[in-house]
This record gives C-alpha cells, structure tokens and sequence, in this order.
C-alpha cells in the first residue's frame, strides 16, 4: 500500500541521513588530525633547522669573541715587550755612554797607578740611572758588561715584540672571515625565524578555520538530529496509520 511505501521511504531517509551524518563526523576528524600533524610535522623541522642555526650563531659569536679578546691581550703584551725594549735600549746606550767616559778616564791615569775602587752595582746603576754623577765611577770592563746585559735584554724585547706582531696579524687576517661566518649565521636564523613565525600564523589560521567548521558541523548536526527526530516521529505516525487500517481491514473482513 501507499502507507508501507511511505514507512519504508521515511526509514531509508532515516537510515541514509545517520550514515552521511557518521561519515561526515569520520571525515571531518580524520581531517583535523590530519592537518595538525602535517603542522606539527613543519614546524618541528623548522624549530630544528632553526636551534642548529642559533646553535652554528652561538659558536660563531663565541670564536669571534674569543679572537677579539686574543687580539686585545696582544696588543696589551705589545706595549708592554715595546716599552720594556725602549727601556733597555736606553739604558744601552747609557751603559755604553758610561764605558767611553770610563776608557777615558782610565786612559789618563798613570801607569801602574790602581783605579779608584768603584762602588757596588746597585749603587752606580741608581746614580746613572738618576743621573747623577757617582761618588766612586765604574771600571770600563763593568759598563761594557751592563751594555752587553741590556742589548740582549732589549733583543728578547724587539723578539717578543716581532712575535707578537705575527700573532696580531694572523688574527686580522682571520677577523674579516669569522666576522662573516657571524653575518651569514645571523641572517639564516633570522630566515629560519621569519619562516617559522609564517608556519605558526598559517597554523593558527587553519586552526581558526577548522573551529569554524566545527562550530558549523555542530549547528549542522543539531539540524540534522532535529530531521532524525521528525523522520522518528513520521515513521511512528506512518507504523499508527498502517496498525490502524490493518485494524479497519479485519473489521471488515469480519463484517462481510
């Protein structure tokens, strides 16, 4: 009958509307899950690639830190082994002043005569070295010895020095490339940051767009629940009217 033809459309609607509903449900999780790991996926790769270059930036800025210091000590010792060097070259060429006038007071001296007895070393050193003129004056042998002391003293001086200025210079030389090493790590993390800042806007964007969605498959289910239950009560109301003719078919039956 045209009834149970009805009751049957009414539950196949019924039956057809809960499975899309399910599928919908699947599809739209699997959707979800789906993209906030391929996200994920991005921006753990990016957050390593990124720590490895502040971690490349780090090191670099640490040896260029470390040269810089290096070159600084240098010239610290520099000055130093330089004025020690002009220190002993003065007082070289004190010393050697002091043996000339030395050899030529000896020279005036009679011979056989016994030079005067000259005073300790402390003693001359501080005169000469104050410039003054000593009680007692030295042997010319003694001056040419503190001549000979100061000109070695002053040639590990200027040695030091050139050895050092060979050190200033391979720093140098290296300063400009460890520099750069600097520069280019320092504009990759800034790349790499710059990406992963896109990475986790363009993130929260899907993820604004999927509570959206969401929010709509909620509205949209609430609809399609309300259609389940007219479809329920259509299908009860349809199962009424098919009981009740069945009911007036024997009356009938009954009565002929």
């Amino acid at each position: 009958s045209r009834a149970d033809e009805a009751a049957a459309e009414v539950e196949g609607a019924h039956a057809a509307s809960h499975a899309a509903l399910e599928e919908h449900r699947a599809l739209r999780d699997g959707a979800v899950s789906a993209s906030t790991q391929a996200t994920a996926e991005i921006d753990d790769e990016l957050f390593l690639r990124f720590r490895a270059v502040r971690a490349e930036l780090g090191a670099a800025e640490a040896e260029a830190e470390a040269a810089t210091q290096r070159m600084e000590g240098l010239f610290q010792e520099k000055k130093i082994a330089t004025q020690e060097a002009s220190e002993c070259s003065e007082d070289a060429k004190r010393w050697r002043a002091a043996a000339a006038e030395a050899e030529e007071r000896e020279a005036e001296w009679a011979p056989g005569k016994e030079p005067e007895v000259a005073p300790t070393f402390e003693k001359l050193q501080k005169a000469i070295l104050a410039g003054e003129k000593a009680t007692a004056e030295p042997r010319p042998q003694e001056c040419w010895q503190r001549h000979e002391s100061a000109v070695e003293r002053m040639k590990a001086a200027h040695g030091k020095v050139l050895n050092l200025d060979e050190g200033l210079r391979a720093l140098s030389q290296s300063m400009p490339t460890q520099l750069q090493a600097v520069e280019a790590c320092k504009k990759r993390a800034a790349e790499l940051e710059a990406q992963v800042l896109l990475v986790r806007q363009s993130r929260a964007a899907v993820l604004g767009i999927w509570d959206q969605a969401i929010a709509l498959d909620r509205s949209c289910g609430v609809g399609l629940r309300g259609l389940e239950g007219l479809l329920g009560e259509a299908h009860g109301s349809l199962e009424d009217e098919r009981t009740r003719r069945c009911a007036m078919r024997r009356a009938i039956r009954e009565l002929v």
